[in-house]
């Protein structure tokens, strides 16, 4: 669980092309494209934090510094919902989520929302649109 942000600077009048950073548990940058009826695309690439180790500076100062690894995502959204995204990353740890949120797939009026994550184990769970509560199922390390 983590807060993730996002911030798309236009780069014309049209604002059909943007730059897009996210931060959170990834610093990622990169392009966005509008397309007709308000969809765009982003493609980012940036950095991971992997691990944070000991850096030694005195005896009465802790610190710690970061080890990073690359990192990538894709996203997909109708004028600014999100509605699908899928980062990889290099990392020991959140190698892989997709998220497609309610409003993409539709069965009939139920639309669900779905995530599927490597942490190093395999997850995947579902929610739905009004409920804060979903349900998910995982993997034990090295098996599904």
């Amino acid at each position: 669980m983590g807060q993730f942000y996002v911030v798309k600077l236009p780069l014309e009048r049209t604002h059909t092309w943007s730059l897009i950073s996210t931060f959170g548990m990834n610093e990622l940058f990169g392009i966005s494209r509008k397309f007709n009826g308000g969809k765009s695309l982003s493609l980012t690439g940036g950095v991971i934090i992997n691990s944070l180790t000991d850096a030694y500076i005195s005896q009465n100062q802790q610190s710690l510094t970061a080890t990073l690894r690359w990192s990538a995502g894709i996203y997909y959204d109708v004028n600014n919902s999100l509605l699908t995204s899928l980062i990889v990353t290099g990392a020991d740890h959140n190698r892989l989520r997709l998220n497609v949120y309610p409003g993409l797939l539709k069965i009939g009026s139920f639309s669900p929302g779905i995530y599927v994550d490597n942490t190093g184990v395999w997850s995947m769970g579902m929610s739905i649109r009004y409920c804060p509560v979903g349900a998910a199922v995982g993997s034990e390390k090295g098996s599904w």
